[in-house]
């Protein structure tokens, strides 16, 4: 799996077209923020954002759970009926507390590490018992439906270490990186349950990082995020995730773009 992992940080993703992602980019940067008015914006449009995040990464798992669901049990009014049992509360609870994690440790701008990987996984996995939160897992595990073999328990730790070794040696395009930081953390698979919701939380940390928006990646019929793993995973065809990855980046710089036109459109508007 090392020799896929180098493969996944060079070969895989070096001939990937960014171009419209870098443009939006650059206009974004020229939009930064110098008054005022448009940081309420954004603020209210992430507060919107993690609900949202959280509702997909959760739903993944369980497509039962609705959007509403989630509101619902953030702002911790009752239990929705829609939900039946404890761990369901429990994991949008736990996703939440990771959203919040990462939000702080942005802000003292702390490097990405295992060991902040391993305190996201705590956070994130708040329906299970201590033992098995933030800690390697020792048993071995499979991806249900999926075609992709993970690490033994034995090679996690190397492989965790050659993760970082060739992310922090890669000199391709950051959105490239962090996708493939991503698709090979789910290869190996390293925590008993919860990779997923860990693994996007890590992949938004890395994009912010880079300076750019954190992204929503759902699954569905038109949006098979389990084929895209597993396609890069076991084929070494990185394009369907890639191109995901770069779809939904796209969706949140325009976004934001417009928030910020918008908020200063309309306060130029109220002082004339």
């Amino acid at each position: 799996m090392r020799d896929r992992i180098y493969k996944a940080f060079h070969e895989d993703i070096e001939h990937t077209d960014f171009l419209e992602i870098d443009k939006l980019k650059q206009q974004l940067d020229e939009l930064k923020p110098d008054d005022d008015f448009v940081p309420y914006g954004l603020k209210s449009y992430k507060e919107a954002f993690d609900v949202r995040f959280i509702h997909a990464s959760v739903a993944i798992e369980n497509e039962n759970i609705t959007l509403s669901d989630v509101d619902v049990v953030l702002e911790g009014k009752y239990i929705p009926a829609n939900i039946s049992s404890l761990r369901d509360i429990f994991s949008i609870k736990g996703c939440a507390d990771g959203c919040a994690l990462i939000d702080m440790e942005l802000n003292k701008n702390r490097e990405l590490t295992g060991k902040l990987i391993k305190e996201i996984h705590e956070k994130v996995l708040l329906e299970y018992p201590v033992e098995i939160r933030g800690v390697y897992r020792s048993v071995p595990v499979c991806i249900n439906g999926s075609l992709t073999e993970v690490a033994k328990p034995e090679e996690i730790s190397d492989l965790m270490h050659s993760l970082f070794w060739f992310f922090e040696r890669s000199y391709e395009h950051p959105i490239g990186m962090a996708a493939a930081f991503h698709v090979m953390f789910e290869n190996i698979h390293p925590f008993q349950d919860g990779n997923g919701r860990t693994g996007r939380l890590v992949m938004n940390y890395m994009l912010q990082q880079f300076g750019y928006p954190p992204i929503i990646i759902k699954h569905g019929p038109t949006n098979d995020y389990k084929l895209a793993l597993q396609k890069w995973q076991v084929y070494g065809n990185s394009d369907m995730f890639l191109n995901l990855v770069k779809d939904c980046l796209v969706k949140e710089l325009k976004e934001y773009i417009r928030i910020i036109e918008i908020t200063r459109k309309t306060v130029k508007s109220l002082n004339e």
